[in-house]
């Protein structure tokens, strides 16, 4: 979760004529009196996405707007806040793709991929090979190469590393995605990692029961209304890893689960996947995606009190007068000049659905 600053933070929580601002940036610079004028818009977010973030906003049209947005790497900036208050905070780093208008008309309606997607679209020309350096030279750390990709991509953004990971790098071959060469890369140690709309990657591990709530929702305060689904459809008892090149292969069974072979048959799964080079790691992850997949999926839907810095794999504690849970948020929604905001998660000992076949 982003925060504001301390007056930010006070005038969200009470009834307030929320504030947005916008700028045109190319890379890193703000272009020249580059201020332009929202006059509506919105921003939502999904944590199963390597980009996380989408929005679209209508500016008023001028002739010099429309000419800063024509630029090539032109990007609009947007921060929300509260009408009196100078802090703000930061909802959108978005590339703009296309414009539309109204001929005549006196607004510019503009849809915004997040700055992220720059880094799906720069796909590797040819599979990219690492291979372990010899002795003595040290091998870089999962997290070191998950930022060396990012920053192939976009040279200048920050960092916010708070998985405290040295796991040291493995020889390797990723094909042409280098998305999702890096989602793997952070899926092997227990992280995940997004660019937050300042322009810092963060990579964090998946949060889990045992992480703290960011966030007290409760009923009649900020939760409005809130809705439980469960789903155990997506469970498996037995799953089979190999890697990309057919060279590794692991496999793990748990009968004796309430899951197991004697309620349910057996359930099989396949996972293909980059991240893993020899047979005792696909091993492992086969295990661990057992363990992921068990049990009763539970997922929440709920409208809240608006704050522009909540962020997916947010976790809050969702209070409502007959249950009360632990969520982690997978999406986010929210209008820019809007009260309110809907969110979706699911409980937080249930990780993100793998892709199984």
């Amino acid at each position: 979760m982003i925060r504001g600053s301390a007056g930010l933070e006070a005038a969200l929580s009470a009834p307030h004529s929320p504030a947005v601002y916008g700028e045109v940036w190319i890379g890193r610079s703000r272009i020249p009196r580059g201020t332009i004028e929202i006059a509506d818009g919105n921003v939502s977010q999904s944590g199963s996405s390597f980009a996380r973030r989408e929005g679209s906003v209508e500016i008023v049209s001028t002739r010099e707007t429309r000419e800063m947005l024509q630029q090539p790497g032109a990007c609009v900036r947007l921060w929300s806040g509260v009408q009196g208050v100078s802090s703000r905070i930061p909802v959108m780093w978005g590339v703009v793709a296309k414009t539309s208008r109204d001929w005549g008309g006196a607004s510019l309606s503009i849809p915004l991929d997040d700055l992220a997607t720059r880094v799906v679209r720069d796909r590797f020309p040819t599979p990219r090979v690492f291979t372990v350096p010899t002795l003595p030279e040290k091998p870089p750390t999962v997290p070191e190469m998950i930022l060396a990709l990012w920053r192939d991509s976009i040279p200048w953004c920050g960092w916010d590393d708070q998985s405290a990971d040295a796991t040291p790098m493995h020889s390797i071959t990723w094909d042409e995605d280098r998305a999702q060469g890096i989602a793997d890369l952070a899926g092997s140690i227990g992280c995940e990692t997004w660019l937050r709309p300042d322009g810092v990657v963060v990579l964090q591990q998946i949060p889990s029961i045992r992480t703290a709530p960011y966030w007290h929702v409760q009923q009649g305060a900020r939760l409005s209304k809130a809705q439980y689904e469960t789903d155990r459809s997506k469970s498996y008892n037995h799953i089979v890893v190999t890697n990309e090149a057919g060279t590794a292969r692991g496999e793990y069974a748990d009968y004796d689960s309430p899951s197991g072979i004697d309620r349910c048959g057996r359930v099989l799964g396949k996972i293909t996947t980059d991240a893993v080079a020899t047979n005792a790691q696909c091993v492992t992850a086969a295990h661990a995606a057992v363990l992921r997949s068990q049990g009763e999926r539970v997922s929440v839907s709920y409208e809240m009190t608006r704050h522009p810095g909540v962020e997916a794999s947010d976790v809050h504690q969702i209070g409502t007068s007959e249950d009360n849970r632990r969520v982690v948020i997978d999406s986010v929604n929210f209008d820019l000049f809007g009260a309110g905001m809907q969110a979706t998660g699911r409980t937080p000992t249930q990780l993100p659905e793998i892709e199984v076949s």
